[in-house]
């Protein structure tokens, strides 16, 4: 998702979908590794703000909300400070 252009990343069309697809089948419903690997905060640092957001979409509703939205938010607004 990195690489795919911010305008692009749509959830339910282009390249994106298919990369959600592929990781609700693999890490689906409870996204344990997902988690796991957006916890760490060497991980977040190199996802931009779009892919950021998409994962935070997917993980919000499943996880604490600031865990998972408000940390990579937040690391968004560090970037530009």
């Amino acid at each position: 998702m990195n690489k795919i252009p911010q305008d692009q990343l749509l959830e339910k069309s282009g390249t994106a979908a298919g990369l959600m697809d592929q990781l609700r089948s693999a890490d689906a419903p409870d996204y344990q590794k997902l988690r796991a690997l957006v916890g760490r905060a060497d991980v977040r640092k190199s996802l931009n703000p779009g892919a950021k957001f998409m994962v935070a979409g997917v993980l919000a509703p499943r996880w604490d909300g600031f865990n998972i939205a408000g940390k990579p938010l937040l690391s968004c607004t560090d970037e530009h400070e």
